[in-house]
C-alpha cells in the first residue's frame, strides 16, 4: 500500500495513464479508503465521457458500489448514455426477489450498448448473482434482437457467450431454449456453436441426436458433430456427412472442421493409426 501511494503521490515516476489506472485499482483492493482518496485526486475536474466511463468501470471492477457522490463528482446525468447505465448498474443491488427484474434489465441494457468493458463486467456481476436471476440473464442475451444486424459480430459474440453460460448453468433449460429456435436460423447456429464448446454429458449427447439435420449447412454440420461425440452409432449417411465436413465440405471453419476430422478417425476406429502417423519423425 506505503509503495503504491507513493508511486501515485510522486511527480517523478511519470506514470502513464494505463499504468496510474492500474495502481489505483490495486489500491482500491488493498485498501479502499486510500484508493478513493487516490482515485479523487487523480479524476480530472471535468472528465470527458471516455474518463467518465473509465474511473467508473475502476471502481466497479474493484468492487465499490457506486454512490451519488461518486456520480456527482464524475458529473454524469440521465443524458451522459453509457457513462449513466454504468453508474446505474454499480449503484443497484437486489435486496429481495422483487427487485431482481429490473436489476437484470439494467445490466441486459449495459451490454446492449455495445462497449466491451461494460459487457465484461456485467457478465462478471451477473456470475455473482442468485442462479434464478442469473439464469434470466443468460437466456434474454443469447436471442437475437428480431432487428438484429447479421453482420454485428459483437452481439453474436455476446450470444454465444451468454448461452455457453447458461449450459452450464443450467443445462435442461438451455436444451429447451434450443429447440424453439427456427431451423437453420442464424439464432440456431451460435446456440450450436456454443455447445460444441461444452465439454459434454450424457445429457448432451442424448439431446444432439434429436437435432433436427436436413442437409450440411452450418447448423446442420454442428448438429451432426455434437451428434458424433456421443456413443450413439451414426447412420451410413451420418458418417459419409461428417467425413465431408471433415473435408471442408461445410464451410464450418478450420476448428470445427479439426473436430470433424478427428470424431470421423474415431468413428472408424483409426485414432491410434492417426496418432501414430503424426508422432512418427518424417524420414
Amino acid at each position: 500500500t506505503q509503495w503504491l501511494e507513493s508511486l501515485l503521490d510522486s511527480s517523478t515516476h511519470n506514470l502513464t495513464d494505463a499504468q496510474t489506472l492500474q495502481s489505483l485499482f490495486t489500491l482500491l483492493h488493498l485498501d479502499p479508503e486510500s484508493g478513493m482518496e487516490h482515485w479523487k485526486n487523480a479524476l480530472p475536474s471535468e472528465p470527458t465521457k471516455l474518463e467518465q466511463v473509465r474511473f467508473l468501470l475502476l471502481l466497479m471492477e474493484a468492487g465499490i458500489e457506486i454512490d451519488d457522490s461518486i456520480t456527482q463528482r464524475l458529473n454524469i446525468g440521465s443524458e451522459d448514455g453509457l457513462p449513466y447505465a454504468l453508474s446505474s448498474a454499480g449503484s443497484e443491488t437486489i435486496e429481495d426477489n422483487s427487485q431482481g427484474g429490473s436489476y437484470i434489465q439494467s445490466l441486459i441494457d449495459l451490454v446492449n450498448r455495445g462497449h466491451s468493458k461494460s459487457t465484461q463486467w456485467a457478465f462478471r456481476r451477473a456470475s455473482t448473482l442468485p442462479d434464478a436471476f442469473a439464469q434470466e440473464f443468460y437466456t434474454t442475451l443469447t436471442m437475437l434482437p428480431e432487428d438484429n444486424n447479421t453482420t454485428d459480430a459483437r452481439r453474436r459474440d455476446v450470444s454465444v457467450l451468454a448461452f455457453s453460460k447458461l449450459i452450464y448453468l443450467n443445462p435442461i433449460r438451455a436444451w429447451k431454449l434450443l429447440r424453439t429456435v427456427e431451423d437453420d436460423s442464424q439464432q440456431q447456429e451460435l446456440m450450436l456453436l456454443a455447445m460444441l464448446q461444452h465439454p459434454g454429458d450424457a445429457l448432451l449427447e442424448k439431446e444432439a441426436t434429436a437435432i433436427r439435420r436436413i442437409g450440411v449447412g452450418r447448423p446442420d454440420a454442428m448438429a451432426l458433430l455434437l451428434a458424433a461425440r456421443g456413443t450413439e452409432p451414426l447412420s451410413d449417411s451420418d458418417q459419409r456427412l461428417l467425413g465431408l465436413i471433415a473435408a471442408s465440405g461445410a464451410s464450418i471453419g478450420s476448428p470445427l472442421e479439426t473436430q470433424a476430422a478427428w470424431l470421423y478417425l474415431r468413428r472408424m476406429g483409426m485414432t491410434d493409426q492417426a496418432l501414430a502417423a503424426a508422432t512418427t519423425p518424417s524420414p
